[in-house]
């Protein structure tokens, strides 16, 4: 055996222990001992495709599936295309969809079907794209797609795809009689099932280490009425819950899984409830919760490229410099779009690679007594959860824990409309007067807080759920006045995730703490000068700032480690088919990026301010993960983060709101309460929230 074919064999000996980074070190040597010869990068690539899809199909694990995949792709591309590429495509685009971002399977697919060399191989594409189409509810179109691969294809197992693809999207139609011939996968069998209400049917089904199977068994115990037996059901699920996140090393897989998971906690929730048992329902409810976050936010960890070949990071510099000239130039959006997927992909695949070795341990979250003790004299946490018809709200002190019921409807109607309701108050604001924002935020106030009794406390956390995220809860009107006349109010994604940001906060001097003021980089913020001034009176000889030219990405990303407080006076863009990229905007046409912050380390960070338009927005949807800017400053280190919900004007008030904020203890509850007895807009004071420990 030759010294190629030795190292060939020793990579595929570590792809089969799951050491992925092994793997991709030995076909390095066997690509250089070969010297590049192309039937040996063939060669390799096609083991990394195979590879690839016994870890997506046969391990169910689409984030090492998807770093294979990825690895084909650049091999393939690096001979200037192969007959297999759609191959590896399609499957990148699966893996995607598994982890629940359709949208780039969707463009991913669009690749592989231009590559596909037949009918035979489109068909394939087009059943992953009509998946992803199912997902995010575009059902018919997911009908269409899967019927005209069955057309193309005499393929049996990519026609039985074909047929469970047009079932499920029938079932998500609300037509199950019609969907169960078509449909194979055992859990979809029983989602039939359980919609034509035979519970026997479902209950045959093994639901292995699948969240959903528990729900839909559960489910089936309720509809006959065994309320203990679907306890139990949902107890064994939760096992299986947290035995398979501990597999996941990406902080996005753990979000995508927990996210499947969703229904077996909140089930579990409700039943937990239901008996008065709010322990119970507690941990099943936090359980659910930011539990990715939770996961590695315990340790940051900056994310660094040492392991690449320097070819390779050639390469990703080469991609970054790339999508950083289209941003400039604002062309060609198409062409953008890909690289940043392309970007994203590689960055997955990287992460993948350096904890692969290290992987980050699941973390428990924390029962009652434990987030009791984490809290201080005279605060409380409250979580809200919403349950059916109600809400929930968990209240907890350092002395006591108890459950309120609230009715749901309203409170969420009312958070949902504030949209609308911020236009109008803002159109009143220029008259002078303030009745339908007071009225609004009276209403939430009499919804949320009012019943949960919050006498003699001088803060309080608050863990929102659903809509609820989207709420200025120091706004909302408690005993007649705004709850921040009276309380530090901060919000928290878990009461966990608020537990081990106080926990790891560093001892801090105000009077020696350095700040970094990023000043206006795109030179449309006048009022940004009034900021600087209010900043430059706090910290005086301990404040560096950025401004005009010099406030580069790069300059940003040098300067940020070295400072206590970091101050962004510039503008923000909420990137919702993608918060990952959601970004500060700086000088020369540069982004900060969320993605950017996970490079990092801002350990030494007591508070991220971002006086910048909706800086405090968050893809909410996938197990309660914030993911955004708030978040990429908390997971980097950061201490606190304070941003805003909605657009924010340009506002001369904003001078006294920071000056307020830094001489108040780096508190935006004391900043609004400064704004309060100013008479400043609500819309503008009430627009901050402040985030963490």
């Amino acid at each position: 055996m030759s010294a190629v074919e030795e190292t060939l064999a020793e990579a595929d000996q570590r792809l089969a222990g799951g050491d992925v980074l092994g793997a991709r070190r030995a076909f390095y040597r066997a690509r250089d001992l070969s010297g590049r010869d192309p039937a040996v990068m063939r060669d390799i690539g096609h083991r990394w495709r195979l590879a690839g899809w016994n870890a997506t199909i046969a391990r169910r694990d689409p984030e090492a599936g998807g770093a294979m995949f990825q690895n084909a792709c650049a091999i393939y591309r690096s001979l200037g295309g192969d007959p297999a590429l759609w191959e590896a495509l399609r499957g990148v685009a699966m893996t995607c969809g598994m982890l629940g971002d359709h949208e780039t399977a969707l463009r991913l697919c669009d690749e592989a079907e231009a590559a596909a060399p037949d009918d035979h191989a489109r068909a394939k594409v087009w059943n992953t794209r009509g998946v992803s189409c199912s997902y995010l509810g575009r059902h018919a179109e997911a009908r269409r797609w899967a019927e005209r691969a069955l057309r193309a294809t005499d393929d049996p197992k990519a026609a039985a795809t074909a047929r469970q693809t047009i079932g499920i999207a029938l079932l998500r139609e609300g037509r199950p009689r019609k969907a169960l011939p078509l449909l194979k996968d055992p859990v979809n069998v029983a989602w039939a099932n359980l919609e034509l209400r035979d519970y026997r049917a479902v209950l045959t089904l093994d639901p292995g280490n699948r969240p959903r199977a528990f729900a839909y068994r559960a489910r089936a115990w309720l509809g006959l009425g065994k309320r203990d037996e679907a306890r139990r059901e949902l107890r064994r699920g939760e096992r299986a819950i947290e035995e398979g996140r501990g597999g996941r090393d990406l902080d996005e897989g753990r979000a995508a899984f927990a996210g499947a998971a969703h229904g077996v906690h909140e089930m579990r929730v409700a039943l937990e409830a239901e008996a008065g048992r709010w322990a119970g329902a507690f941990r099943a409810a936090e359980a659910a919760r930011a539990r990715a976050f939770l996961d590695f936010v315990a340790a940051p960890r900056p994310r660094d490229l040492s392991h690449l070949a320097p070819s390779e990071r050639a390469r990703f510099e080469t991609l970054r410099a790339e999508i950083e000239r289209l941003q400039r130039e604002g062309r060609d959006p198409g062409r953008l779009r890909r690289l940043e997927d392309d970007e994203r992909l590689a960055l997955r695949r990287y992460e993948k690679e350096r904890l692969a070795q290290a992987r980050v341990q699941p973390r428990a979250p924390l029962a009652a007594a434990q987030v009791r003790a984490a809290l201080r004299p005279a605060e409380a946490l409250v979580q809200y959860q919403r349950v059916g018809d109600d809400l929930l709200a968990f209240v907890f002190t350092r002395g006591s824990f108890r459950a309120v019921r609230l009715p749901a409807a309203e409170a969420l109607e009312a958070a949902h409309d504030l949209n609308r309701v911020l236009a109008l108050a803002r159109r009143e604001e220029r008259a002078g007067r303030s009745a339908v924002a007071d009225w609004h935020f009276a209403l939430l106030g009499d919804a949320l807080l009012a019943p949960l009794e919050l006498d003699g406390l001088s803060r309080l956390v608050v863990v929102p759920d659903d809509a609820l995220h989207v709420v200025p809860f120091p706004a909302l009107r408690l005993r007649g006045r705004p709850a921040a006349a009276s309380l530090d109010v901060v919000t928290a994604p878990s009461a966990s995730v608020f537990a081990t940001l106080r926990s790891r906060q560093r001892a801090f001097d105000a009077k020696r703490a350095r700040c970094l003021f990023v000043e206006d980089p795109t030179g449309s913020l006048p009022n940004a000068a009034g900021e600087r001034e209010a900043v430059a009176r706090v910290f005086g000889q301990r404040l560096t700032v950025l401004e005009a030219g010099a406030a580069t990405r790069d300059a940003v990303m040098r300067a940020a480690p070295g400072h206590d407080v970091l101050h962004f006076a510039t503008h923000a863009v909420w990137r919702p088919d993608r918060p990952e990229l959601s970004h500060l905007q700086l000088a020369k046409g540069d982004r900060l990026t969320a993605s950017d912050l996970a490079a990092l380390d801002l350990s030494r960070t007591r508070a991220a301010v971002l006086s910048a338009c909706d800086s405090a927005r968050g893809d909410w949807t996938r197990a309660e993960e914030m993911v955004g800017l708030p978040r990429a400053f908390l997971r980097a280190g950061a201490a606190s983060v304070v941003a805003t919900l909605w657009p924010l004007e340009d506002h001369a008030t904003l001078r006294d709101f920071m000056a307020a904020y830094y001489t108040g203890g780096f508190s935006a509850s004391a900043a609004q309460r400064s704004a309060l007895a100013a008479g400043a807009p609500a819309s503008v004071w009430a627009a901050w929230a402040q985030l963490g420990g």
